[in-house]
């Protein structure tokens, strides 16, 4: 029961991300589309480290998963994994838009 009630909710949080996603993220920067779970997995042009984009994204007050931290040798850090099961819609939207506001500023 549990999960039929909340599998539709997650359904709605995946694609408000998505949509957020699509609307704020600048050029060079692709995600995927999950079929489940509860991320999304976004890749950054090859010259951005997710490591800067996470510091400068705490600072207003967004959060991200740095991808050197799904590498066994904790090396590639050109992704990122973003997290929509927890947030609400509007918070939602709310980090999209602060991180696609950093990463505009680490691809110029």
């Amino acid at each position: 029961r549990y999960l039929a009630r909340i599998r539709p909710e997650y359904r709605r949080r995946a694609a408000a991300m998505l949509h957020s996603l699509s609307s704020h993220m600048p050029d060079g920067v692709s995600w995927t589309k999950p079929r489940g779970g509860f991320y999304v997995w976004v890749t950054l042009p090859k010259h951005v480290d997710a490591t800067d984009v996470l510091k400068a994204s705490l600072q207003r007050g967004a959060v991200i998963v740095v991808g050197k931290t799904f590498d066994p040798r904790g090396k590639q850090n050109r992704c990122m994994r973003l997290a929509f099961s927890h947030a609400p819609e509007e918070k939602i939207e709310e980090g999209v838009k602060i991180i696609a506001d950093v990463l505009k500023r680490f691809i110029q």
